[in-house]
Parts: structure tokens; sequence; C-alpha cells
């Protein structure tokens, strides 16, 4: 491997998201998914057995409401002279069968790291890894991410709030105009999304809705006067396109009990985290 201070380690966290069965081992199964995409020809390939260490690291119940239970696993990855690990890797690896095996509502998502050097940054390295995978997009069934994406985007970083705080922030918000689509049968969230996907375009926003400019205005000023916020100010908007992205990705990603809690590796020593 070369000398001592050369060798350098990478994290990764896989969590597996099912609509629960019983007797269904679900930790035992994201595990032994991490493990099969780790040594997938088009990631590390079936050599590299010797320089991971897989284990489970905690499950999340279903909630009773038929939503997934579900659970996360954890690798330490010894770097290789064929290079980094990359979540491009480990997307390809996962990308070809396992997405037709998920039913609706499913999904597996993974977290890749940078690479380390020391054995006091591995915990770094694991909660880099944790996060990464909690900013891959909701509504694929099979995603990685690697600490890039952390930084692409500020609304990537919503998916690090735990999940109660979204959901409160989304509801506290939201609430008073899905109460008025309800009782009177209209749409102002849906015109709500189109404005701002459209940039606050009256125009395009009009036509992508096939509504007239002024029954479009109306729609903002009910908006406006149920929410007691406004369209033309920035720090408004920003608030209305946080509280749509929290609603759209349903409270997952850091919430759930799971990624936080210790584990244990069984076929490979690493230095203690």
């Amino acid at each position: 491997m070369g000398p001592e201070d050369s060798v350098r380690w990478q994290a990764v966290s896989a969590r597996l998201d099912v609509r629960p069965a019983p007797g269904f081992p679900v930790g035992t199964a994201v595990r032994d998914l991490l493990e099969e995409v780790l040594l997938h020809p088009h990631c590390l390939g079936a050599g590299a057995g010797q320089r991971i260490a897989v284990a489970p690291a905690g499950e999340a119940g279903a909630s009773g409401n038929g939503d997934p239970a579900g659970a996360e696993a954890v690798a330490f990855v010894l770097v290789g002279e064929d290079g980094d690990l990359t979540p491009e890797a480990v997307g390809r690896a996962a990308g070809g069968s396992l997405p037709r095996a998920l039913r609706a509502g499913e999904r597996l998502s993974f977290g890749v790291s940078a690479p380390v050097g020391e054995a006091a940054d591995l915990r770094h390295a694991l909660a880099e890894a944790r996060n990464a995978r909690r900013v891959t997009a909701a509504s694929d069934p099979v995603a990685a991410c690697g600490p890039e994406d952390l930084a692409a985007h500020v609304m990537s970083l919503l998916a690090l709030l735990p999940a109660d705080v979204r959901r409160s922030f989304s509801r506290r918000l939201l609430s008073p105009l899905h109460d008025y689509d309800r009782r009177y049968r209209s749409d102002l969230v849906p015109t709500l999304r189109s404005f701002l996907e459209h940039e606050g375009s009256w125009a395009r926003c009009g036509e992508a809705l096939h509504l007239h400019v002024n029954s479009l205005r109306y729609r903002i000023g009910r908006i406006e006067a149920l929410t007691g916020r406004s369209l033309t100010r920035l720090e408004d908007k920003m608030d209305f396109a946080a509280a749509l992205r929290m609603e759209g990705d349903g409270g997952g990603g850091a919430g759930g009990g799971v990624g936080t809690g210790p584990v244990a590796f069984t076929h490979l020593t690493v230095p203690a985290v």
C-alpha cells in the first residue's frame, strides 16, 4: 500500500427506505446492498473486498401510516491505487437493476465522503457522507451524492435540517394556502409554485397556467393576504421556495433517527471513530 502516511480512507453511507413487511430485515438488506454495490465492477470491483468494512448503523421503524421504514449501513473504504471512490461510480453500480426492484415510494440513497488521511478525521468523513446522502434528490429511487453536492445550491442544505423542523416550517407557512384550496377548491399552492418556477414573470406564469394576468394577480394577492408575506420581497420568495421544497421532500433526510448511532465492523480493522 506504500508508506503509512499515504493511507487514506473514505466513508460511505447508504439508506434503504422500503414499505414495511413483517419480519423483513431492513438493516441486513441495506448492509448487503451497500457491499454488493461497492464490489460491483462499475465501482471498486470484486478484488476490493479486503479494503472495505461494511456494517449496519441503525433502523427507523415505519410510522404506521404506510410510510417506508428506513435503515442505514455505513462503510469505510481504503483508497486504492486506482483512485478515489466517487458518487458517480456508486450511482452507476447501483443504477442497473436496483431501481426496478423498488416499489413506489421506496428508495436507496448513498453519500460518499472526501478522502481523509488521519484516523481522527474518520468521524468527520462519516458525518460528511451522511450529509451528502441526505441531499440526494427525494424523487430519485436510487441516487448518490458527494461532498461537492453539499455546496451546489443553498436549497441542498435544507435536507440537513431535522425532519420535524422542516415539517413545522413548511406547515406553518403553507397551511393557510392548503386550507383555502380545500375549502374553495382553488389552486393557490400550484399557482405559487408556478409563479416561483417562472421567476415571478406574470406573463410566463399566466401562460403556463392558462390564466389571464388579472386572474393570476388575484391569486397572488390571496396568497399574500393569507400568509402575510409579499412575493415582491426576496426573503419571502426564498421562504416560500424552501417551504415548497421541504414539503415535496416529505420529511425524510435528516429525520428518523438513522445515521447517528455507533457502528460495529466485523471483517476489517479500521481506526476507532
